[in-house]
């Protein structure tokens, strides 16, 4: 059997049995590009609820990196509903580490506040995978008072 063949038969074999396994949907890991861009993390603990953190880079010219957690509420698809969207909203906080470096005219190394999120996914029925769209609203409010959107796509695969 050639390298080929076997490389096949196996992502078969792990893809159809993650599928299994993921029926229970608990972690979803992934990632997420836009403003800002990283690695995405789901752990439903709850039918409905959530925790959805985003570790991220923003490629805006500020040289920083964010971390975002929000406890997210999850409003399923059901028979009932047209729409084969899911949608979430969340509140929780956002944490942004700035490159002392690379400020220009600015004193701040770090910013923190609450923010809330809202957003769209859509589950695929026969593999382990969701896409979603989110934005994100914060409001800074240690080393300055400002508010920041983010919006961003993104992917998870459920384990």
């Amino acid at each position: 059997m050639n390298i080929k063949k076997l490389s096949v038969i196996l992502f078969v074999f792990i893809f159809f049995d993650n599928a299994a396994f993921a029926a229970n949907k608990q972690l979803g890991l992934g990632a997420v590009i836009g403003a800002p861009t990283g690695l995405s993390l789901n752990y439903l603990f709850a039918e409905a609820k959530s925790i959805h953190s985003v570790l991220a880079f923003d490629f805006d010219g500020r040289d920083e990196i964010s971390f975002a957690s929000h406890l997210t509420w999850w409003q399923k698809k059901t028979e009932s509903r047209i729409s084969p969207l899911n949608w979430f909203y969340g509140l929780g906080g956002k944490v942004v580490i700035l490159d002392q470096g690379d400020h220009k005219a600015r004193d701040e190394d770090f910013e923190l506040g609450p923010s809330a999120t809202v957003g769209v996914s859509y589950d695929f029925e026969k593999a382990p995978l969701e896409i979603f769209l989110k934005t994100n609203l914060t409001l800074n409010i240690i080393e300055r008072t400002d508010a920041e959107m983010d919006l961003m796509i993104g992917l998870h695969v459920y384990f």
